[in-house]
């Protein structure tokens, strides 16, 4: 049986056939493929006695000697796969699962041959060489990204230093705001129950039948006080009004006064000027009911005051014509018998002064009106810059009593004295004790020089505690000869250490 051996197609394997069969290809008139890699090598039966040759290993070579030569067989430690290609009917599956080797196409099979690893030494130089304008073209194209990159970072960046502008800007618009709230909360925030705070607030309404002299009067006390004032047309006679310019309204939540967009707002008081001659005229016409009707239907809403101007100047008048006609008529009796035929002035008439006490009792009795009485003009200008002063204060001294009125005592400014520090204060404490005076509160001061000490001694020395303790001369610490006292030391005892709730014992 001759042997074949495929060792660039099919490695390590061996197909054996019969010698019919066996295509000569050592034959060189047979064409060969020049693609092939290389050619089919036959080998000649060789008998199992020959010796193989031994392959040594070359230190120097940088390739591994050959393991067989030509003419020798495949190595023996290779796992080799033989075919026996053989007409047996044992053999069937295995000629059906193989194909002929007359069918064989070898150059089908795709080989890697000399030739094409020379190709593909070659192509990388060529496609460096082919890669030198792509090179270029993309050097191109690099600067001209460049340029745009560049122009796009500029351009961001211009971006981000208007957009850092624009925030800078945004923070200083707001921190501007922020401080102008602040400076707006606390001017509304002010201690407004000072007139010299609110009257500005005020605008006054004067009429136009007012007296010229009055109105040239007021008008000129009202501009100090930068209160504005206009002239309008009063349905009753002499009425004078106020609104108030509102830049603040309370919240009750925080407990204190918000700014708010500046509005006008009437205030509900009205005051009426009238002379003394027009009020004894209603007097004694007994048509005061109706003006003051007339005035509450137009001022429904107002607390109504009445400014009456030479009317205690009038009554005064009114007493001495009265004393005076009495002496007339006493002397007249006696010039009785004298002649007659004198002519004597016409005596003005007598009004009863208990008819203007009783019109001045029905307006504060049964129309529960405000009086308040002038002598000249100049004093009723005055006066109704006092009332425009003090209703300024209306709105915000009701806020503050409203504020106080769970305090157990008056919270008016100056009604508790404040100390100008600790000692001081600590002073003028023990002072609103009863019987306790100035010498008495430094004597005790000097002798504890805090509450907390002074309740330690107490509790620990009982109500004659302070009985022996001077008091003192001045209050640079001069003692004088004189004690407290044991009176003076119990209730101090009692005052501060006693424990019942229901004792009124200060």
């Amino acid at each position: 049986m001759t042997m074949m051996t495929l060792s660039p197609v099919l490695p390590d394997l061996y197909i054996s056939r019969r010698p019919s069969q066996l295509q000569d290809l050592s034959n060189p008139q047979i064409p060969v493929d020049p693609i092939a890699p290389s050619p089919i090598r036959t080998t000649a039966p060789v008998s199992k006695s020959l010796h193989r040759r031994t392959a040594t290993w070359d230190p120097i070579s940088s390739s591994a000697p050959e393991v067989c030569s030509f003419d020798s067989s495949p190595p023996g430690n290779q796992g080799h796969v033989v075919i026996d290609i053989d007409d047996s009917d044992a053999n069937d599956n295995s000629e059906d699962d193989l194909p002929d080797i007359s069918n064989f196409d070898i150059a089908k099979i795709r080989r890697r041959s000399q030739l094409q690893r020379s190709q593909s030494d070659v192509i990388p130089s060529k496609s460096r060489s082919r890669s030198k304008p792509t090179t270029t073209t993309t050097s191109k194209k690099s600067a001209a990204d460049r340029a745009r990159e560049k122009e796009a970072r500029a351009a961001a960046k211009e971006v981000d230093k208007e957009t850092k502008r624009r925030e800078k800007q945004e923070a200083k618009e707001a921190k501007a705001r922020e401080k102008e709230r602040n400076a707006a909360l606390a001017e509304v925030n002010k201690l407004r129950t000072d007139k010299k705070v609110s009257t500005p607030e005020m605008m006054v309404d004067i009429p136009s039948s007012l007296n010229p002299t009055i109105t040239t009067q007021l008008t000129a006390m009202l501009e100090p006080l930068d209160v504005q004032f206009t002239t309008w047309e009063s349905p009753v006679d002499n009425v004078i009004k106020w609104r108030r310019k509102v830049k603040s309204r309370f919240n009750d939540d925080l407990g204190l006064w918000e700014p708010i967009p500046l509005r006008l707002q009437d205030e509900k008081h009205a005051l009426v000027v009238m002379t003394a001659d027009e009020f004894v005229k209603l007097a004694l016409d007994d048509e005061l009911s109706s003006h003051v009707e007339k005035m509450e239907r137009h001022f429904s809403a107002h607390h109504i005051l009445y400014l009456l101007e030479g009317l205690i100047p009038w009554m005064r008048k009114n007493r001495n014509l009265r004393n005076r006609q009495f002496t007339s008529r006493v002397r007249a009796q006696e010039a009785s018998a004298c002649n007659s035929s004198r002519r004597n002035k016409p005596a003005e008439s007598y009004i009863p002064e208990e008819t203007i006490e009783d019109a001045l009792l029905q307006l504060q009795v049964m129309h529960d009106v405000l009086i308040h009485h002038t002598t000249i003009p100049l004093e009723t200008a005055e006066w109704i810059v006092n009332f425009t002063q003090h209703v300024s204060t209306i709105p915000y001294r009701k806020q503050r009593d409203q504020a106080t009125l769970v305090a157990g005592f008056c919270m008016e400014s100056g009604q508790v004295k404040t100390g100008e520090d600790t000692k001081d204060t600590y002073v003028k404490m023990l002072q609103e004790i009863v019987r306790v005076t100035a010498p008495i509160a430094y004597g005790v001061a000097q002798e504890f020089t805090s509450v907390s000490e002074l309740v330690r001694g107490l509790e620990a020395g009982g109500p004659t505690r302070l009985e022996g303790v001077r008091k003192s001369a001045n209050k640079d610490g001069t003692f004088s000869d004189r004690t407290i006292g044991q009176a003076v030391s119990r209730r101090m005892y009692k005052v501060f250490t006693g424990q019942d709730e229901t004792s009124t014992d200060v």
